[in-house]
């Protein structure tokens, strides 16, 4: 990991766990788009005041806050995050794990950035929240293998959720802050858009959006993984971040 990126990821957990709000010209663009997933399609705020709105506001949720990065994959412009958020709410340690998306911008400044994380899908603070390490000793496959692999597990997953098509034997996945299904109900139909591919060395990253055909509509599972592949190409690991049913649309 570069020395910038070390940087920058250090500057931003010390700005969401409370540092001097100043910073956020510093790490962000002013014309910077931050899209909090879990809240849907409508809730992009445009802006670095937008930005320390949305901090504020994550800030007075609770009594204590931090930040902790974990596992960081760079590739090119495009960063992505692993971090748990932790909490004190009435002298009760909580955490929740969470992945972040970030555009950077030739000057070093985040153009674009996106939370995968669901803050109602916490538990107790333990070092189990942030899940099994990733650990891959693949060579780089290069962006266009990434593709075909990733490509290959949607369109499994799509006509049957329980296949492991791409998985190596025994791989590990962790559910990251998955609690209980708060919609049970089996879908008809799913047809899975993969919206980005990122990784570097032997880890894969992507997000993608599920749209499911149920009783009364549709409903949008929005999703983020982040992997490590094995000498095969195969996810030796995983931590899928699997956000709450965006509310069903009604049929047209």
């Amino acid at each position: 990991m570069s020395r910038f990126v070390t940087h920058l990821t250090d500057a931003w957990g010390e700005y969401w766990s409370g540092g001097d709000s100043r910073a956020a010209g510093l790490i962000y663009r002013p014309d910077v788009r931050f899209w909090n997933v879990a809240r849907g399609r409508t809730a992009e705020v445009l802006g670095v005041d937008a930005v320390v709105g949305e901090r504020f506001a994550h800030l007075t949720r609770s009594d204590r806050v931090g930040v902790v990065v974990g596992a960081t994959v760079v590739d090119g412009p495009v960063v992505v995050v692993e971090f748990v958020l932790t909490t004190s709410e009435c002298g009760s340690p909580a955490a929740v794990p969470g992945c972040a998306w970030w555009w950077v911008d030739d000057d070093g400044r985040i153009g674009r950035e996106e939370w995968w994380i669901d803050p109602a899908g916490g538990g107790p603070a333990s070092p189990d929240v942030a899940g099994h390490p990733l650990r891959g000793d693949a060579d780089d496959p290069g962006p266009e293998f990434r593709r075909r692999l990733v490509d290959r597990i949607v369109e499994a997953a799509d006509a049957d959720p329980d296949a492991a098509v791409g998985y190596a034997a025994g791989a590990i996945v962790d559910l990251m802050g998955e609690g209980p299904p708060t919609d049970p109900a089996p879908a008809d139909r799913r047809v899975t858009t993969v919206h980005e591919i990122a990784g570097s060395g032997p880890f894969l990253a992507w997000t993608s959006l599920t749209v499911e055909d149920v009783d009364g509509g549709t409903r949008t599972r929005p999703e983020a993984r982040v992997c490590a592949l094995d000498p095969d190409g195969r996810i030796a690991g995983e931590h899928r971040y699997r956000l709450r049913p965006w509310p069903a649309r009604p049929p047209r």
